[in-house]
């Protein structure tokens, strides 16, 4: 029996609550999803915790969401995506799981030309490719 991924939330993942601005953006361009929003607030900032922790405190992350029963998970931490989303997609943890920094854009682009993005994950990756335009743009200024 296959799980309908309508009902199935999105999960949202940072060390803190700079994510929630992934989140309202998630939620202006994908208005139905639903959205479990995870802050590790604990442990904040994650820019002074080794790459060791920060890869185990990701993996806990993902595995509450797994747990949950999401559909993919969105890691909305520079510092977690940076250090620890190539070393998630290798346990191949069953859903897919998008980062917010710009070489998981480049990534997700790659796989676009091949095809292989689900088209919830493209629509994920396309909205946290402006997000980050965005915010470089604002950045040069």
């Amino acid at each position: 029996m296959k799980t309908d991924l309508k009902n199935l939330s999105i999960g949202v993942f940072d060390s803190g609550v700079g994510g929630l601005t992934v989140l309202k953006q998630l939620h202006t361009h994908l208005p139905n999803e639903s959205y479990i929003y995870l802050g590790d607030l604990a442990r904040v900032p994650y820019g002074t915790k080794s790459d060791a922790a920060i890869l185990n405190y990701t993996k806990q992350a993902c595995d509450y969401f797994i747990d949950q029963g999401v559909k993919c998970i969105v890691i909305a931490c520079n510092t977690a995506s940076s250090i620890s989303l190539h070393l998630l997609e290798e346990l191949n943890l069953g859903i897919p799981i998008i980062g917010v920094v710009k070489p998981g854009a480049k990534t997700a682009s790659d796989k676009t030309k091949t095809k292989k993005l689900p088209s919830l994950q493209l629509k994920l990756q396309s909205i946290l490719i402006v997000m980050y335009s965005k915010f470089t743009a604002m950045i040069r200024i």
